[in-house]
């Protein structure tokens, strides 16, 4: 199963080297591994727990950060903007965004404002056990409509995480990696890139706007490869 310690690893042995970047904010690897673990604390405070299903509708550092603290935790994870669309196929436990979804329970609506994140950064760093269970666990549940316009699911177990990005794709990007994501986290070429760049400590470049900030990473970073799909491509140009 993916190791979830080498983000000590690399913070370790690249604590300076960029983690994330995206049009706003970037942190290095040492940043990343403290703020994971202070979010895994928060999450557990919050009634997270195994056997759960948490969705994660958060701006892209946000999203990458409790999506990694989840899997940490052993907790199954999905990223839907609106999680009502997939009812009643699949209501989650808990929704982490923004914003409140009305089609979870008050009480299971997780808010990430300002305050909440400066209280996640007073946090303890999460000392307890990494990872899931088994390689059987689902880790993420990546929503589809395939051909019929019905959602569905299909689920990424523990034991796939490594192998998918160990993986050579076509959707990998040329040259050295140095990749723009325009797609979201929530896509499965996207998730799968995502622990690609992590299992080989490089910096992960992403944007949720597809607008003058997208261009705005394009020329201060030596970006040469853009991942997104024709119509995220026609609005960038």
């Amino acid at each position: 199963m993916f190791d979830f310690q080498i983000l000590q690893k690399w913070a370790a042995e690249r604590s300076d080297k960029v983690a994330f970047i995206d049009d706003s904010q970037s942190i290095t690897y040492a940043q990343l591994h403290s703020l994971v673990l202070r979010t895994a604390t928060f999450l557990q405070n919050q009634g997270v727990k195994k056997g759960m299903i948490i969705n994660v509708h958060l701006p892209s550092l946000l999203n990458w950060v409790s999506t990694l603290a989840l899997h940490i935790l052993g907790i199954t994870s999905i990223s839907r903007k609106q999680v009502g669309r997939s009812a009643p196929i699949l209501i989650p436990d808990f929704h982490l965004s923004l914003q409140p979804d009305t089609s979870v329970p008050e009480h299971r609506n997780i808010l990430i404002d300002e305050n909440i994140f400066n209280d996640i950064k007073q946090c303890d760093e999460y000392v307890g056990e990494f990872g899931f269970s088994s390689e059987d666990d689902v880790a993420r549940l990546i929503p589809t409509s395939g051909t019929t316009g019905d959602v569905k699911f299909i689920a990424i177990k523990a034991g796939d995480i490594e192998p998918l990005a160990k993986l050579t794709s076509l959707w990998d990007p040329d040259g050295d990696g140095r990749s723009l994501g325009l797609f979201p986290l929530g896509a499965k070429q996207s998730y799968r890139l995502a622990f690609k760049i992590l299992l080989e400590g490089n910096t992960m470049y992403r944007t949720d706007f597809i607008d003058h900030r997208a261009a705005k990473i394009l020329r201060r970073y030596p970006i040469h490869t853009v991942f997104g799909s024709p119509h995220h491509l026609i609005k960038l140009l």
